[in-house]
């Protein structure tokens, strides 16, 4: 486990970073949906449309959540977005 957030840096969203944070955070749609300020019909789209790019606005909201998150849930995304493998991650710690 890292000992403090590591930098997550994600150059281009994607509908399935997205999920993949809405995951790591936990979140339902209609709570991620509010915590980024879309619908969940939005939300919903990205589950359904992974090689979507969301615009560039939804990009910003999507860095914003991330670089809020916990520890544990950034650690959480690393491993669900493809980024890196679990060794990976444990080999940070």
């Amino acid at each position: 486990m890292f000992t403090t957030s590591p930098m997550v840096v994600v150059d281009r969203w994607t509908g399935r970073q997205a999920f993949a944070l809405q995951t790591a955070l936990r979140l339902t749609n209609e709570t991620f949906a509010r915590h980024l300020g879309v619908s969940v019909r939005a939300v919903a789209k990205w589950h359904a449309l992974p090689h979507l790019v969301p615009v560039i606005e939804l990009q910003r909201a999507l860095d914003t959540v991330l670089s809020r998150a916990g520890n544990e849930a950034r650690q959480r995304f690393l491993l669900l977005s493809g980024s890196f493998t679990e060794a990976d991650v444990e080999a940070a710690a």
